[in-house]
């Protein structure tokens, strides 16, 4: 029976935290095949990523190209499952389940974003629990309280559904964990292999969270004059965790030194960690309104964003209270020598920790301090991992750990669990709006429609061919040329990636790779990217709708051409628009082989 007990004690805990799951964002996308909510804008963030990571993950799962990336969508580059922000290791388990378990040849609509938030966030729970619970020896219901905070904390809220695979915070936890339970030689080897793994198989932007707290960990064991080699082998078994599936997935499909950018711009400010401020307006300070005025730099900080939350800086405020009223000067500086090992950990994680995630750009609400120049090639390294301020994580939970741990070691055990209940009761209040937001933005159906099913002029044009290549890179409505591309099976050559590239470069090599047209193929343009026909032998053009003109190598018979020869730039702006578009074509007037329809 007493084995029985853990068992049913964690299954009721993981109930409590999924319940939190889904007051927060609600259920109704647990449904893995209704993928509309997928595909459309949201309010939250007004962002295309949502819908660019479901594209990349559906490209995959109906593409019949071999299993770990797919090709043909990003030419004349490659993807690869690692970075389309889906879960790889799910994306493949689900593709070889549908695929070749059950082999099934149709178009395939799955969708697993809120399972896996809702095991990220119970997983988030248990692992802070175990924690807090393993350093302090306290009651079961104070560790549950604390570790409530690890799950309503801003930093795991915000990125959730936006970048669903950023909630896997619990990695981040997970790598704390040497620091507090005994491990075996043997099963720290395998740990930190497992950790480098998943670390890639989940996202791979959590290896350098795993890395550097791993670091510290060896330093922590090279000071106390333990088994150095072996905590240096550590790494050997971090990095090769982390290659194994790095190779299989294809991880060097892309060109990442070439064409990651942003280190220097998603960064994290000095007020992060007070400062509720981020693009999304999701969150407004009601504990401590002032803080609604702070500014950021950028606002490309929105990815350095710490906010710790309202409930958690009264229980700071507290703890310095705490802190001078009990202890007296030379009592802090001698607990610190006693666990000078300790401390020297903590300050190395915070300090490096806040460093790359400031990007070596010290910056103070709207203000510019200091910039420490790094040499381009560590630049070009560092910005792989190109949305540096995310590392701030790794400092916010430590400040979570270090307060909570500090109030039930200091405050007495029939005191404490009123306390640390004000404290969230505060953290909850104080994030409300967002919550709030957050349910009524995801707890709802949504119709997805895309305008190319009805469109008659596309539908016409796309009979016979089997490639649509457009010239677009970022605008959202593209992702119906993606969506119908890859539900019609035929091939697509832009699918965006996930990171930006060198947009000249690109459209330079797609003008390049499509001198010479094909009939098979039907080519898309923007209106902002219409010089790029005349590098074409294109002649044969089709308004869609006001963002996208559909070229051809031969003359479409299912349409009356008009002849624009006598369009002038005084008619209306639809009609300049028009006569524009033919008149760049050859840079000449239009002569009856240079037609545009535009009856749709």
């Amino acid at each position: 029976m007493e084995k029985i007990k853990p068992f049913i004690f964690y299954i009721v805990l993981s109930f409590l935290y999924l319940f939190i799951f889904v007051l927060i964002y609600g259920a109704v996308n647990f449904d893995i095949h209704y993928t509309d909510w997928c595909l459309i804008k949201h309010s939250y963030t007004n962002s295309e990523d949502i819908s660019l990571n479901y594209l990349n993950f559906f490209a995959f799962l109906n593409d019949f190209a071999p299993l770990p990336y797919y090709e043909n969508m990003i030419s004349p580059y490659r993807g690869s499952l690692l970075y389309i922000d889906y879960v790889p290791f799910l994306a493949l388990i689900v593709k070889i389940f549908y695929r070749y378990i059950l082999n099934i040849n149709s178009v395939i609509n799955i969708q697993y974003a809120w399972y896996f938030g809702a095991f990220a966030f119970v997983i988030q729970g248990i692992l802070a629990y175990k924690i807090i619970k393993k350093i302090t020896n306290t009651k079961n219901i104070n560790a549950i309280i604390s570790s409530i905070f690890f799950v309503i904390a801003p930093v795991l809220i915000m990125r959730f559904p936006y970048h669903f695979t950023l909630c896997a915070q619990f990695l981040i936890l997970l790598s704390f964990y040497p620091f507090v339970f005994e491990f075996k030689k043997k099963q720290l080897f395998w740990f930190y292999f497992l950790l480098g793994f998943l670390g890639v198989c989940i996202f791979i932007y959590f290896l350098p969270f795993i890395f550097i707290n791993l670091i510290a960990y060896i330093l922590y064991k090279t000071v106390r004059k333990e088994d150095i080699l072996f905590y240096f082998s550590l790494i050997l078994a971090l990095g090769t965790g982390a290659l194994i599936p790095f190779y299989i997935f294809h991880g060097n499909a892309l060109d990442l030194l070439s064409y990651g950018t942003g280190y220097s711009y998603f960064n994290a400010n000095l007020n992060t960690f007070i400062n509720p401020v981020n693009m999304y307006e999701l969150f407004q300070a009601k504990i401590f309104p002032f803080l609604n005025s702070l500014e950021l730099y950028t606002k490309d900080q929105n990815e350095g964003f710490g906010y710790l939350g309202g409930g958690v800086l009264l229980l700071i405020v507290f703890s310095f209270v705490i802190l001078f009223k009990k202890y007296k000067l030379n009592t802090i500086l001698e607990f610190i020598k006693k666990y000078k090992q300790e401390f020297c950990v903590f300050v190395f994680v915070f300090i490096i920790s806040f460093l790359i995630a400031s990007s070596f750009k010290i910056t103070l609400g709207g203000n510019l301090l200091f910039q420490i120049e790094l040499p381009k090639t560590i630049e070009k390294l560092f910005a792989i991992f190109r949305t540096s301020g995310r590392l701030i994580w790794n400092d916010v939970y430590l400040i979570y750990f270090v307060i909570l741990i500090f109030l039930i070691k200091n405050i007495s055990r029939n005191k404490i669990t009123f306390i640390l209940l004000i404290g969230l009761c505060a953290q909850i209040y104080d994030l409300a709006p967002a919550f709030v937001k957050l349910n009524k933005e995801y707890n709802k159906k949504v119709e997805y429609n895309n305008f190319l099913d009805n469109n008659k002029v596309f539908r016409n044009l796309i009979k016979g061919k089997n490639y649509i290549v457009i010239f677009n890179f970022y605008p959202f409505d593209y992702f119906d040329f993606a969506q119908y591309a890859i539900k019609n099976k035929l091939k697509i050559n832009n699918l965006q990636l996930s990171r930006d590239v060198e947009y000249q470069k690109f459209y330079d090599n797609l003008a390049e790779k499509y001198k010479n047209i094909d009939e098979n193929i039907l080519y898309v343009f923007s209106k902002d990217d219409l010089n790029y026909i005349k590098k074409t032998n294109l002649k044969y053009c089709y308004f869609l709708n006001n963002d996208f003109i559909a070229c051809t190598k031969n003359e479409n018979k299912n349409f009356k051409n008009t002849d624009f020869k006598n369009v002038k730039n005084e008619t209306s702006s639809s009609e300049a628009y028009r006569y524009f578009l033919g008149y760049i074509i050859n840079n000449e007037e239009i002569d009856e082989a240079h037609k545009l329809n535009y009856r749709y």
